[in-house]
């Protein structure tokens, strides 16, 4: 089966383009197989029930809509789970926000949204009637999918717009840059 990189991709360009480097300086052609000809991976099926891919959280760098907008162009695929706080209560909110999003994210897709400004967190579970299939292929029934597809791609549609994410796998950091506009 073709593989499919859920996380590595940019560590697996630089090994090729490193590879790449190392014979132009070599300046040879074909011959036995140096030390930069191999790279380290690991395979593993998207079906096993042991696999288990934390998240990498996405911080959006460029202007969104309000947030009733954005909720209007995402209701059709996500109900909105709204978790209100006073800045001087956010801790315990955002310690029961994070649990509520690993605790529901055990029973189907459910993302987390923050913006910069408001003093809500949102769930965004994705409806039922929206989830993919079992006759789907395994890496469309993926939240990494999933996101990108129905929440990323309609909240940054242009190119420019998903090359200026920040991406950090602490979810308090992912917080902390929202609120502080980092």
């Amino acid at each position: 089966k073709p593989p499919f990189i859920a996380d590595g991709h940019h560590r697996y360009e630089t090994a090729l383009n490193y590879r790449r480097l190392r014979r132009e300086q070599a300046g040879g052609g074909e011959g036995a197989l140096r030390p930069y000809d191999s790279v380290m991976m690991l395979f593993s099926s998207l079906e096993d029930k042991g696999l288990t891919v934390l998240p990498t959280h996405r911080v959006l760098t460029t202007a969104l809509p309000p947030v009733a907008d954005i909720k209007e162009m995402l209701s059709d695929s996500f109900e909105f789970i709204d978790c209100p706080f006073q800045r001087t209560q956010e801790s315990q909110v955002r310690k029961e926000f994070l649990k509520n999003l690993r605790d529901r994210g055990l029973s189907g897709p459910v993302f987390g949204l923050a913006v910069q400004h408001d003093s809500h967190y949102y769930l965004l579970r994705l409806r039922e009637s929206d989830r993919p299939g079992p006759t789907e292929p395994p890496r469309h029934r993926l939240d990494v999918s999933i996101l990108q597809q129905r929440v990323v791609g309609r909240l940054c549609p242009t190119q420019e717009e998903q090359e200026a994410i920040l991406y950090t796998k602490d979810d308090h950091e992912a917080l902390n840059w929202v609120l502080d506009g980092t």
